[in-house]
């Protein structure tokens, strides 16, 4: 056989795959499409839903045991996301019934007000029905997983309209990377057909208005640090909820009982964090963050508390939307403290914290592409790029951890903290919401410590109470007095014109608003090596407001609070 003999034998053999696959990802992408989208209108209507009808919540529990019957009638307990990925590293075979299951599952679960998102069950019904597709057409096994790949990428990007992110983020979920590149054609043709068929039934593709700051290396730093940050949050987002995945059950072994205790415990946080706020998606939270840079402090914690609530306790949904949440919201808030713009700091959260949840670096980045429309791409690369590495530094040089517990004692551990933080809980929410102000807010926390204390736990006795309070007095007289000190040593600052004095002796120095801020941070970590916080944020607010406050440094009196405040626990520490 000569060459060219060869040549044709191998470009026939070539054209037959390419045909096999493109036959193959005709339906695929199409079937997927067409569920994908229906999916996608149940679970939208579902929230409008019980948005128009918010007693729909207090059927949450009821929801939970339809859900598990459901299961049971269907034999998927205990079936998830984790078997179609092991269909695609092994082979393992999926029950086509799961399509049925996770879709109702999850409809049920928005409806009713579960906090979850809608990915998770993408993955499970697109390569369910990859899988067995491949099945009947007796493909091989390698094959198999490739169709698996295929529908998990189209159904995917039936949701969130990001066929090229979808594509690369189904080859390389759960670390199966290089082994299924050969996947990328027809993952690729199935995610493109899918999506097509998205906009044929009027659904508009997940995108985000958003504005880039201009990239430079000042910018670069500040994404930097951001993009560190969002790796601690996206260790506690996975964290808790591989945590709660395996604590819940223990503690509640009957699935039944577990499901309808999470839905009332649902409920009973959604009232005490804000109803219709953490419920469901989210997708409003994260339109308001990234868009409007709006977000509360404490959102990025709610949600991660109420989806690992969630998904724990046997309802259903997925992960990627909820992350995106938590990473919207925590850029949101954390953004204008390091001087970057809310809604591009929410943007960088968003991708960052997905990147680290997922553990797929290159989707990310074409995800937020496909989002932004390529909008500050560099940076956010950059962000996710931070987040995978302190990912791989801390396991390469097998950073310390925290002191763990014994076995056993986890599930009490848990259950003893989680009344003393509800004292957080109630401060935070209280005084956002507007119930009470930080004075009475401080006053209820006391009380509700106190009847922790002598009624839960019992460790106060009645006739401790008369020590405690003269131990009290004791630390507020002295706390007083160095207040009353400090107020008076203040005023006569002030009054001597001591703090424009000081403003006109920085200037003189340098106009640099870099330098200035260097060495109003020296002075107050210094001078909180040496005397409590108190006194000197009443002596030295007067003195240094003046002067970060003048053009030259331009500086909002919020962000040197907290600037003042760090630096002064800082010193505090030091010995």
């Amino acid at each position: 056989m000569n060459d060219f003999d060869t040549f044709r034998h191998e470009a026939e053999a070539a054209v037959r795959v390419a045909l096999q696959w493109f036959l193959l990802a005709v339906p695929m992408g199409l079937l997927c499409g067409f569920l994908g989208t229906l999916f996608h209108l149940a679970v939208e209507h579902a929230t409008e839903l019980r948005a128009a009808q918010p007693w729909l919540l207090f059927l949450l529990p009821v929801a939970g045991l339809l859900i598990n019957a459901l299961y049971k009638v269907t034999k998927c307990e205990g079936v998830g996301t984790n078997n179609v990925l092991r269909a695609v590293q092994s082979g393992e075979p999926v029950s086509i019934l799961l399509v049925p299951a996770i879709f109702l599952g999850t409809v049920l679960t928005h409806l009713c007000g579960g906090s979850a998102g809608r990915e998770g069950a993408a993955l499970q019904m697109g390569g369910s029905i990859g899988w067995n597709l491949g099945t009947l057409l007796r493909l091989k096994d390698h094959d198999r997983r490739t169709a698996t790949i295929s529908g998990m990428a189209a159904f995917f990007s039936a949701l969130f309209g990001t066929p090229l992110a979808a594509a690369c983020f189904a080859m390389m979920v759960e670390d199966v990377g290089l082994t299924f590149t050969s996947a990328f054609v027809p993952a690729f043709t199935s995610a493109l057909l899918a999506y097509g068929c998205s906009l044929a039934f009027g659904i508009a593709p997940t995108h985000f208005a958003l504005t880039a700051p201009e990239l430079n290396v000042r910018t670069a730093l500040l994404v930097i640090v951001l993009g560190v940050a969002c790796a601690a949050v996206s260790r506690l987002f996975c964290y808790t909820l591989h945590f709660m995945e395996h604590t819940v059950p223990k503690v509640l072994p009957n699935p039944w009982v577990r499901v309808f205790a999470g839905g009332v415990l649902v409920i009973g946080f959604s009232y005490l964090f804000g109803v219709g706020r953490y419920n469901g998606a989210g997708m409003s939270v994260i339109t308001a963050a990234v868009e409007h840079g709006q977000a509360l402090p404490w959102d990025f914690v709610c949600k991660i508390f109420l989806t690992a609530l969630t998904l724990s306790c046997g309802f259903k949904g997925g992960e990627v939307v909820p992350s995106f949440f938590v990473g919207a919201t925590f850029g949101c808030v954390v953004g204008p403290l390091l001087g970057l713009p809310a809604g591009f700091a929410a943007a960088v959260g968003l991708v960052s914290i997905f990147c680290g949840a997922t553990n797929a670096l290159i989707p990310s980045i074409l995800l937020g592409f496909e989002l932004f429309s390529g909008a500050g791409l560099e940076l956010i690369a950059l962000g996710c790029g931070m987040i995978i590495m302190c990912m791989m530094m801390a396991k390469r040089y097998n950073f310390p951890k925290g002191e763990g517990v014994a076995k056993g004692e986890g599930i009490k551990v848990l259950l003893r903290g989680i009344l003393p933080m509800m004292t957080l809980i109630i401060i935070m929410v209280g005084t956002g919401a507007g119930v009470f102000t930080a004075t009475e807010a401080s006053a209820i926390a006391c009380v509700y410590t106190m009847f922790l204390s002598m009624v839960v736990f019992r460790s106060v006795k009645l006739r401790d109470v008369g020590g405690i309070l003269k131990n009290s007095l004791k630390t507020l007289a002295i706390v007083m007095t160095l207040l009353a000190t400090a107020k008076a040593f203040a005023y006569m600052m002030t009054e001597l014109r001591i703090p424009a004095m000081i403003t006109a002796a920085l200037l003189s120095i340098t106009s640099n608003k870099y330098v200035l801020m260097l060495i109003v941070n020296i002075l107050l970590l210094l001078l909180g090596c040496f005397m409590d916080m108190a006194p000197l944020i009443t002596i030295m607010t007067p003195i240094l407001l003046p002067v970060v406050t003048n053009p030259a440094i331009g500086m909002d009196p919020v962000h040197f609070g907290v600037v003042m405040i760090f630096n002064l626990a800082v010193g505090l520490c030091t010995p």
